[in-house]
């Protein structure tokens, strides 16, 4: 999301698909410009901290790539899952 000022807001959205699967999936694909949005008014901004990889030191990106790599290669993937066979 984007937004100027606070005034002027853009929503862009992609979609990803293997070939096989839209070529089951898709029957057509169309941009929609008609959006329907409704003023909810303002609340209070909340704080929510978020990494500054700019900060991070490299024993911060080292442990963060070891994490992740542990976390992803626990990952189950099967056959199917990696060739997009039709399950």
């Amino acid at each position: 999301m984007y937004n100027f000022n606070m005034t002027r807001f853009s929503i862009l959205d992609h979609f990803l698909l293997s070939g096989t699967l839209f070529a089951a999936s898709v029957m057509s694909a169309s941009v929609v410009h008609d959006v329907n949005a409704c003023y909810i008014g303002l609340s209070s901004r909340v704080f929510t901290p978020h990494v500054s990889w700019a900060k991070a030191s490299d024993h911060d990106l080292l442990n963060y790539n070891t994490s992740l790599s542990n976390r992803l290669s626990a990952i189950s993937i099967t056959l199917c899952m990696r060739f997009c066979a039709e399950i």
